[in-house]
């Protein structure tokens, strides 16, 4: 009898110091320090694919009622023929007008780079002057022509066409977690809606300080 009840003592010591260790490594977990990532979302008309579009990091979680917010994504001609333009976009729901700068001629096989992430986007060296895309028309819309790359004995590398997309007025706060919806209109694939994410800020959570065992 002593031999079985030390072995469940010893037994119960075990389970004792698996439960303490499993709480502290589930206490400062890469989980904890990281922010989840938030996938941007993706939509396509004809051969016009917008990839990875997602609203730009705020500063603190939420962008206020009146203020901008910039777009991020790669706008790609799949076709191998036909070129095509950004010709426009719209939030009615979300903001008063939007501004596109820099280049929307997208050639085919190539893309457009909208945003850049963790810095501040700017327009191309080619780029065209700021215009509202609220209400276009055929004789105020401009673009750039984004240049194919020519054939020589050391090719360069392709270049992506540079563009930067702003949403101004913002008629509601936007908060982080929440999808909103964005309209995108091109001279000849036509136009597709799309609910956009937030991407989340870069910076990492703090690190927890109270224990919680």
């Amino acid at each position: 009898m002593k031999r079985v009840a030390a072995a469940v003592a010893g037994l119960v010591g075990l389970v004792i110091v698996f439960v303490v260790a499993g709480c502290g490594a589930g206490q400062n977990t890469q989980t904890d320090s990281m922010p989840p990532a938030v996938n941007g979302a993706f939509g396509q008309v004809g051969p016009s694919a917008i990839r990875n579009v997602r609203f730009a990091p705020p500063s603190r979680g939420v962008y206020p009622a009146g203020s901008s917010v910039e777009l991020l994504m790669t706008i790609v001609n799949t076709g191998t023929v036909t070129d095509d333009e950004l010709i426009e976009v719209s939030s009615p729901p979300v903001a008063e007008d939007v501004e596109i700068s820099g280049d929307r001629n997208i050639p085919a096989t190539m893309a457009l780079q909208v945003g850049q992430t963790g810095a501040p986007a700017g327009p191309s060296s080619s780029s065209v002057a700021v215009t509202s895309t609220t209400r276009p028309t055929s004789s105020s819309v401009t673009g750039s022509s984004t240049a194919r790359p020519t054939s020589s004995s050391a090719a360069p590398p392709v270049q992506l066409g540079q563009a930067k997309i702003v949403l101004n007025g913002l008629k509601t706060p936007l908060h982080s977690g929440k999808t909103y919806p964005v309209t995108f209109v091109f001279r000849n694939a036509g136009s597709v809606t799309i609910d956009l994410p937030i991407e989340n800020p870069p910076s990492a959570r703090p690190e927890p300080t109270g224990e919680s065992h």
